[in-house]
């Protein structure tokens, strides 16, 4: 409620004083300073003055007082100044008078050295003119050397030949050529024993300066035309002018490519271009030899000094020009250097290089050419490369082939990005692996020598916390087994070191606390920091993309066990990916001999070199594989000449806009490429749509090596070894009857039917070799004359009885050695001399009863037709059904070759034929082979799995046994299942079917059948048998095999297929539709493309995806009603999916 009249008067407020500030007067009495300032409490207490007494006043400061004040101090320090400046410059002038006077002496000593010189000079001027005014006087040939301009030089003897004997040769050949008369001196020799002589020539009265040189021509013609045979040389004489030593060290230098070539790769002879003249030689396009200083854009050629100067090899690109290792390329060739071989042999002492790399995410695709491309050369096969940062992939272990070496990387939950090992698979083993939260540990076997090795990679978080990181490092360590003699690590530890020189010692320094833990969790582990080169000391590892902003070394390596040599940072390497960390290189020295060879049986491709062909042996065409082919070049992306001449321009400039260009251009040629690859293999090239496949079982050695307590190639081998125990065929004798060659005929039949493209045994021949050789002058008479001396003989080279043996996995984990098979591979021509003599015994050895399904004019839809029908004509008339489907242990590797020879000798009859046979079956030794090792393992049982007979042999084997059991133990006097159809049995190879309506009978066949294979060495296995009962049998639901029991199941698979009494058409054919349908997602990179319908449909049934599924559904039976439409329904799903 308002009140009116109400009068609010503003407060007073006491004044701000606006006279002189008391702080910057003297103080004065209280009580006086109270009275002068006004306005203050007069209440209040006085304050006492500083100093004074009670009414005392001091004086007054000034701005004059102060003026005076401050231009005292002024002067003050002037004058302290110019003293001290004075002083000083008196001292200098003191010590710069002191100098100028040693100087001045100094200078005055030179000038008298300089005088003595000046007078030694004149009178070494008045000596040479005095040397110069003498009369010249011709060379003593004997004494003073030749004049080499006018000399010839006469060869074609032996080294250390004796001098008389040569100059006698020498002087009856040019008496017999004619040219005596154009000699001006006699030859001579300048030792005792010599392999050629000189001779002088001089100018004639009447001949101008161009005489002598025509004379010498007129002779270097006659000799070199004359072809004159030498009693003792190996050489017909020749004759040709003297060099100087530097043209001859310039010529030898250029003929050392000529020679490696020539020596490993005659094919390549042919792109070979020589400059004697200048010491300089090409392969196309590529310089490899040159004089003076290596090009700027060539950092790792090796230079020699020759007897023209230095000159320099590239001996990188010459070993990848003749597709061999670099030591191969390079070794015992004899340079022009003094005295010594150019090149370095392999010693005893072997270098082992370990690299690691942060690729910070890059494609791992660009991986080898960047490696390449920093260490100007291809990455040697026995080089391990420790990886960080890998692309992103599943969690846990993933396995996949780059460039044709391994990549085995692993990805926890706590990381972004893995770590992983790329190495060669064919010179290391991968024995264990071990993951923690922020790396790996490897431990690897060398196949060829005896040396173990653990190899370890982490990437610790950036960034983190000191107590995290401890965590990390002493996770990551504790992974790695305590008994591990042979350690490197390599990392990005993400924490800086720096390094201390003391002496001759250098030592890691820790730049903060995180790498104090991490040396003392390193010294613990017993493993000592390697250290870089001396230069290096101050180079980053890292760098960072951040322009103005240095980086560290913060990428360490460290060891235990092994010799190190030195730790070498690629500077520049991290432009070659586009990371932002360096590339980091190590070597370690080692004491190792190569025990255990490889044997390479890639496939190979004829590349000519051979002429003509006059003789023929088993040392013969291994020599001409060698020469006359080479593993099959691959097909993956190789860089265009534009995109090559990009990365030469970045290597020269060195900048990061060049490289950024350059990888720029490569990622977009290799996107093209790979869509390219996908049209090609819609079109149905194999080679384009085996490359796209995802890559099965990839790991399982790992696994494999993991799983075993003992050695795994020990394991391997013993386990072999009791599988090929037994006795040995024996040796019979020779055929001394008519023999009936082989003809051409034949040879080219057999010829024919050879595979191409296949791996290749110990010999290296291939069908490709024999294809070639057939073109070749003498070739095809020579191999044909070949082959019947050995059919005439039966004499068969030992070398075809050496297979090398690789292991195959059954399963997709294998644990135990029987859960692998060993494959072998053989000689080529001993493959088309079994051809030959198979071709002789086709007729008799073919299958020639309804049991078997496999052979030629038959195909794996009768066996499958079979069973189905079986099953649906027991729905149709209610019968009862018992199906017993065997497998026999080890088939291949367990037949009684005594057995399969005396079977063999009732077909054929005795001959050179059978004799051959029993030569290609005995004494067989096999290379094995395995991904952790080498060995020999005598095989005394068996045929060879992956030998062109064996196939053929075994199933007519499985024939006879099982047409025995049924004439011998009267199977035909048991009551059939249906009346009118009494065969209850079929073969497909080594497996079988036998069926009845009655448990009992199928169990009395099975053992009756198990008692005939054992005849020839053969056992069933029960593990792997099955038995299948319909629900309408009355009685027991399983049989009694070799002591074992084989229970029924509910299903019976045959070929994949699940089979029982009752199905639909649909449930038959649904898993083989399944199964095409999961190989075309797994492929379907390569079916959408532009290829046509037909293509596409038949690089599908190629692939195997369409293959078993039509194979399945064409093999059954066709039904009226809805069964028929939907087995039709599914074909034309299968042959649409084929055609997308």
């Amino acid at each position: 409620m308002a009140v009116p009249g109400v009068h609010i008067p503003v407060p007073q407020i006491p004044g701000i004083p606006d006279d002189h500030d008391p702080d910057l007067e003297v103080r004065l009495a209280a009580g006086e300073r109270h009275g002068r300032l006004g306005g203050g409490d007069p209440g209040s207490p006085a304050k006492r003055p500083k100093s004074g007494g009670e009414g005392q006043s001091g004086d007054h400061v000034t701005m004059g007082a102060l003026r005076a004040l401050l231009a005292e101090q002024s002067l003050g320090l002037l004058q302290a100044q110019q003293s001290q400046m004075t002083a000083s410059l008196q001292a200098v002038e003191e010590r710069q008078s002191t100098r100028l006077d040693k100087l001045e002496q100094a200078v005055q000593a030179q000038g008298d050295k300089h005088s003595g010189l000046e007078d030694q000079v004149k009178a070494l001027a008045e000596r040479l003119a005095r040397v110069e005014a003498r009369p010249q006087v011709a060379a003593d040939p004997a004494h003073g050397g030749p004049n080499r301009r006018l000399t010839l030089v006469f060869g074609g003897w032996e080294r250390d030949t004796r001098k008389g004997l040569l100059l006698e040769q020498l002087k009856q050949a040019l008496a017999a050529l004619g040219p005596s008369q154009q000699l001006d001196a006699e030859a001579f020799c300048t030792g005792a024993r010599r392999s050629v002589a000189l001779c002088p020539f001089k100018q004639r009265p009447g001949e101008d300066h161009s005489g002598p040189r025509d004379r010498m021509l007129h002779i270097v013609q006659v000799v070199n035309s004359s072809k004159v045979t030498l009693e003792g040389a190996a050489r017909p004489l020749w004759a040709t002018f003297s060099k100087t030593p530097a043209e001859r060290g310039r010529a030898s230098w250029a003929t050392i490519v000529r020679k490696v070539v020539l020596r490993c790769s005659p094919a390549r002879l042919g792109d070979v271009e020589v400059e004697y003249l200048s010491g300089r030689s090409w392969i196309r396009d590529d310089q490899l030899s040159g004089m003076g200083d290596p090009p700027a854009e060539l950092k790792n050629a090796r230079v020699i000094t020759t007897r023209a100067g230095p000159g320099w090899l590239d001996e990188r690109t010459l070993a990848r020009w003749v597709d061999v290792s670099e030591g191969l390329a390079t070794a015992d060739l004899s340079g022009s250097g003094r005295g010594k071989s150019c090149m370095v042999a392999e010693s005893a002492v072997k270098k082992l290089s370990i690299l690691g790399w942060n690729v910070g995410g890059a494609d791992l695709h660009v991986l080898p050419k960047a490696v390449r491309d920093s260490l100007f050369r291809l990455l040697g096969k026995d080089e391990l490369v420790l990886l960080q940062e890998v692309p992103r992939e599943a969690e846990g272990w993933n396995h996949k082939q780059v460039a044709g070496r391994r990549v085995v990387t692993h990805q926890s939950s706590s990381q972004w990005r893995g770590t992983g090992l790329w190495y060669d698979a064919g010179a290391w083993c991968l024995l264990r692996k071990v993951s923690t939260n922020k790396g790996t540990w490897f431990k690897l076997r060398h196949l060829e020598e005896r040396m173990e090795l653990w190899v370890g990679t982490a990437h610790f978080s950036p960034g983190a916390s000191v107590a995290n990181y401890e965590l990390e490092v002493h996770d990551h360590f504790a992974g790695l087994p305590r008994d591990a003699s042979r350690v490197v690590f390599k990392g990005d530890v993400n924490t800086g070191f720096s390094w201390a020189a003391e002496g001759d010692e250098v030592s890691a320094v820790a730049r903060e606390g995180k790498g104090n833990i991490l040396h003392k969790v390193l010294m613990e582990a017993g493993l000592a920091v390697g250290v870089p080169e001396r230069d290096q000391m101050h180079t980053p590892t890292s760098r960072p993309r951040q322009e103005g902003k240095r980086g560290q070394c913060i990428d360490i390596m460290a060891f235990r066990g092994l010799s190190f040599r030195s730790w070498h940072i690629l500077v520049d390497s991290c432009l070659c990916i586009g990371t932002d960390h360096e590339l980091c290189h190590s070597i370690f020295s080692h004491s190792a001999e190569r025990l255990f060879p490889r044997y390479n049986t890639r496939p190979r491709v004829w590349v000519g070199g051979a002429v003509t062909v006059e003789n023929m042996n088993q040392e013969k065409i291994e020599e001409l594989a060698k020469r006359c082919t080479r593993p099959t070049p691959g097909t993956g992306y190789k860089d265009s000449e534009s995109i090559k001449l990009a990365f030469r321009e970045a290597k020269r400039a060195g900048t990061a806009v060049k490289w950024k260009a350059a990888l720029k251009l490569r990622k977009a040629a290799r996107m093209k490429w790979e869509h390219d690859r996908l049209v090609r293999a819609s079109e149905g090239e194999w080679h384009s749509f085996r490359a796209l496949k995802p890559r099965r079982q990839e790991g399982w050695d790992v696994g494999f090596s993991e799983a075993q307590v003992q050695d795994p190639h020990q394991v391997v081998h013993e386990h072999l070894a009791g599988v090929y125990a037994g006795d040995d065929l024996s040796s019979p004798p020779r055929w001394q009857g008519d023999v009936q060659a082989f003809t051409v005929e034949e040879l080219r039949l057999g010829l024919s039917q050879l595979k191409r493209g296949k791996a290749v045994g110990a010999d290296l021949t291939s069908t490709e070799l024999l294809q070639g050789l057939v073109q070749v002058q003498g070739g095809e008479s020579h191999l044909l004359e070949w082959y019947n001396r050995i059919l005439a003989t039966q004499e068969i080279p030992d070398r075809w009885n050496e297979p090398v043996l690789v292991l195959l996995p059954k399963i997709s984990a294998p644990k135990r050695a029987r859960d692998l098979r060993p494959i072998a591979m053989g000689s080529a021509v001993s493959k088309l001399f079994s051809r030959m003599l198979l071709n002789r015994a086709l007729s008799r050895v073919i299958p020639h009863t309804y049991m078997q399904c496999s052979g030629p004019g038959r195909q794996t839809s009768d066996y499958l037709f079979t069973i189905i029908r079986l099953f649906e004509l027991t729905r149709e008339w209610g019968n009862p059904l018992a199906v017993f489907k065997l497998d026999l242990e080890k088939a291949f590797d367990s037949l009684d070759r005594r057995m399969l020879m005396s079977k063999l000798e009732e077909k054929i009859g005795p001959g050179p034929e059978l004799n051959c046979w029993y030569g290609l079956l005995r004494g067989t030794t096999g290379l094995l082979q395995t991904p952790w090792g080498s060995s020999r393992v005598d095989m005394r049982r068996g045929i060879k799995q992956g030998g062109i007979e064996s196939p053929l042999f075994f199933a007519h084997i499985a024939e006879l046994a099982m047409a025995d059991a049924v004439t011998l133990h009267g199977w035909r006097n048991m009551t059939p299942l249906f009346p009118d159809l009494p065969p209850e049995e079929m073969l497909y190879m080594d497996d079988g079917m036998l069926w009845n309506g009655l448990v009992s009978v199928v169990e009395a066949r099975a053992q009756t059948l198990s008692v005939e294979f054992a005849k020839y060495g053969l056992k069933m296995n029960p593990g792997k048998c099955q038995l299948y009962v319909s629900p309408s049998v009355v009685g027991k639901r399983e049989i009694q095999l070799n002591g074992e029991r084989v229970q029924a199941s509910t299903v019976l698979e045959v070929m994949g297929l699940p089979l029982r009494v009752g199905m639909t058409m649909y449930e038959l054919v649904s898993p083989a539709t399944s199964h095409a349908r999961a190989k075309f997602l797994g492929a379907q990179t390569s079916f959408p493309s532009k290829g046509s319908h037909e293509e596409s449909s038949q690089n599908h049934a190629e692939s195997g995806g369409c293959n078993r599924s039509m194979v399945c559904v064409f093999g059954a039976p066709g039904q009226s009603g809805d069964d028929g439409f939907e087995r039709d329904t599914v074909a034309a799903h299968g042959v649409v999916v084929a055609s997308l």
